[in-house]
């Protein structure tokens, strides 16, 4: 008769509806997916924390760049970015064509027509970016570090 109440126990837990681990699983992917997602429709993930010198817009509006100047902390020195946008665009999207580690340093950004890009550096020479208006795809990236170009 001891072991009634532990039958009686045993058949209430296993009558208990339970969800399968692969649904819960699901419910939080699922969650998690739809929430990345809002974040990305909804932020400017693109923008970096610096000081921005200079912004620029294209004939048309479609596109905005800024030059932003990024501190590297405590122990770097400073860096420099050029961040182009398409605000204008269903899903935001963000390119950066220019970045550099202390040399050279950009001192503006314009655009020469709607899909052209120049970016104007200290000592005098320009850096020019076309930016191909089907894809958002820039032709360039310049990447340096100290001074020296990484990739074109």
């Amino acid at each position: 008769m001891s072991d009634l109440p532990a039958n009686m126990e045993r058949q209430r837990a296993l009558a208990k509806p339970t969800r399968p681990i692969a649904v819960r699983l699901l419910l939080v992917l699922s969650l998690l997916v739809l929430g990345a997602l809002g974040y990305a429709l909804l932020s400017d993930t693109g923008s970096r924390p610096g000081h921005v010198l200079a912004r620029a817009t294209s004939a048309h509006g479609e596109y905005e760049a800024e030059l932003i100047e990024l501190n590297g902390g405590a122990t770097d020195a400073y860096g420099y970015e050029v961040i182009l946008s398409a605000p204008g665009r269903l899903l935001a999207r963000k390119e950066v064509p220019f970045r550099s580690y202390m040399e050279p340093v950009p001192t503006a950004i314009h655009f020469t027509d709607n899909h052209t890009l120049e970016i104007i550096l200290e000592e005098g020479s320009t850096l020019t970016v076309t930016i191909d208006e089907k894809t958002f795809a820039v032709d360039r990236r310049f990447r340096f570090h100290r001074g020296e170009l990484q990739g074109e």
